[in-house]
């Protein structure tokens, strides 16, 4: 009697260890799950930080760019002042302010840039809540650099270099000229010096860069936190199907 109970004991013992393991198993998939939600909420918390400080930067920026599209806008109305008082032509205020756009074409796509990266950053993509919403947002970020905004910053880059290095021309003697929005013809012919210009590098190329910097490591750092998620849910299933082949086999 002793020994068939004893026999029983021994027989049982098993089954109850693979119950607590599996348990076990369980209880530190969860606690790992845990950690990684943890995990995410302050990584997410910190990247909102990140983009209110770059989108209130953005707006320095776009100040920045009108800024620097005050002398070149300026030196155009002098130049045409000027013009206009040995004429017997006056340039009219239309043509005038075709003449100024047109000059200052460098700085406007500055201006564009600058307001296309501050609405950009301004949109901030939540990826905390049920899976569906996390393989949404996660389909959102896969699309972070397509952004119509962001795509519309880095259309005025191409033109606004050309521009801005086709404006840096030399005289014969390899001194910089000083270029007009009127033709150099016209203003040589009407004895018109034209006003001195400064044309510096658009601040907003240089801000663009760190938008892009951060926005890729941020991008990184949350596509981790998803693999780790979905690197889980894979552990987890494997888990249930082990138990139900156990299951089975303990039915055979």
């Amino acid at each position: 009697m002793g020994k068939a109970a004893r026999g029983k004991k021994e027989s049982t013992a098993p089954v109850v260890a693979s119950g607590g393991g599996e348990s076990t198993l369980e209880g530190e998939l969860q606690r790992a799950e845990t950690a990684i939600r943890n995990n995410q909420f302050q990584v997410n918390a910190i990247h909102k930080q990140w983009r209110t400080y770059l989108a209130r930067l953005s707006y320095m920026v776009l100040v920045i760019a009108f800024h620097q599209m005050q002398n070149p806008s300026a030196a155009c109305i002098v130049d045409v002042k000027k013009f206009n008082e040995v004429t017997t032509e006056p340039i009219d205020g239309y043509k005038v302010t075709l003449l100024v756009l047109s000059d200052s074409m460098i700085h406007l796509l500055a201006i564009v840039m600058a307001a296309s990266l501050s609405f950009y950053l301004q949109h901030q993509p939540n990826v905390i809540g049920s899976p569906a919403k996390q393989q949404e947002a996660m389909s959102k970020r896969q699309l972070l650099f397509a952004d119509a905004r962001y795509m519309m910053a880095n259309a005025c880059i191409p033109p606004l270099l050309a521009l801005y290095f086709g404006s840096k021309k030399t005289n014969e003697d390899g001194s910089p000229r000083t270029l007009s929005c009127l033709d150099h013809t016209l203003l040589e012919q009407a004895g018109v010096e034209p006003a001195e210009r400064r044309r510096s590098l658009p601040v907003v190329l240089v801000f663009h860069v760190i938008v892009t910097a951060c926005m890729w490591f941020m991008d990184m750092q949350q596509n981790q936190v998803l693999v780790n998620l979905e690197k889980v849910d894979k552990l987890r299933e494997d888990l249930q199907e082990a138990q139900q082949q156990a299951k089975s086999k303990k039915k055979q």
